[in-house]
């Protein structure tokens, strides 16, 4: 339990520090989009021998949501039209194997109009990864 509490704060406070953008520079990366909605989806999977525990995304609101005690190998976010004055997209979870000595893999992923934009792995017996878009 204060794994997890400990695992949401983290996530929580990297996702604070890295989701917010300072410049108004266009060299944005494909997938993102400047004055329209986007549609974005988050998806994180783990190897069949662990657990998804807890996830945190930007909401179509500009802020961070957080979904705790997950229990699943696969977890997909519906459907967010995302406003273009959001500009920083963040998404990230946290995962344990189920068997002490053994290890995983945890994969986040952000899908902007239905193309994947950007992912990151974690592997390991306790798992965090996360990524953002500007």
């Amino acid at each position: 339990m204060k794994k997890r509490i400990f695992l949401t704060l983290v996530l929580t406070t990297a996702f604070g520090l890295f989701g917010t953008s300072c410049s108004s520079d266009s060299d944005s990366p494909a997938g993102s989009s400047t004055g329209t909605n986007r549609v974005v989806r988050y998806k994180a999977t783990v190897t069949d021998n662990a657990r998804i525990g807890v996830i945190a995304y930007t909401n179509a609101q500009g802020d961070m949501t957080t979904h705790t005690d997950i229990n699943a190998t696969t977890w997909e976010s519906p459907e967010i039209s995302m406003p273009a004055s959001v500009q920083a997209i963040s998404f990230g979870g946290s995962a344990d194997v189920n068997t002490q000595g053994e290890s995983g893999t945890l994969k986040v992923q952000i899908i902007i109009n239905g193309e994947v934009v950007k992912e990151n792995v974690s592997t390991g017996s306790v798992m965090s990864a996360s990524t953002t878009i500007y």
